[in-house]
């Protein structure tokens, strides 16, 4: 059975996963961002076509997403990091207690 200071550092190992999948999300979203076009990039005939005018919904829901999913990976990370944290305090003060309740017998 794994002590709860292996559990926590599994937890915060995790947590590091999940900031890195935000970094990367991020970095899409950027990306993506960063990808407009318009008629010059598509030409007379695309535009003719609405092409254009249905890329820009398009691109903006690609940025929004990967926004969003940065922002909830890093939720997941920070709440993970939180409940390792806490888990640890109580299993000290848990031990602390403990500790008193063995000097008292």
């Amino acid at each position: 059975m794994d002590t709860v200071e292996v559990v926590c550092s599994k937890l915060v190992e995790d947590a590091d996963k999940w900031r890195a999948a935000a970094d990367g999300m991020s970095k899409a979203a950027d990306a993506a961002g960063g990808l407009a076009m318009g008629a010059e990039q598509f030409g007379k005939i695309a535009d003719e076509r609405g092409v254009v005018s249905a890329y820009a919904p398009l691109q903006q829901t690609f940025t929004t997403l990967a926004s969003g999913a940065a922002t909830e990976f890093a939720k997941i990370a920070d709440t993970l990091t939180l409940v390792a944290e806490t888990y640890l305090r109580e299993d000290q003060a848990g031990e602390h207690a403990m500790r008193r309740l063995e000097d008292r017998l």
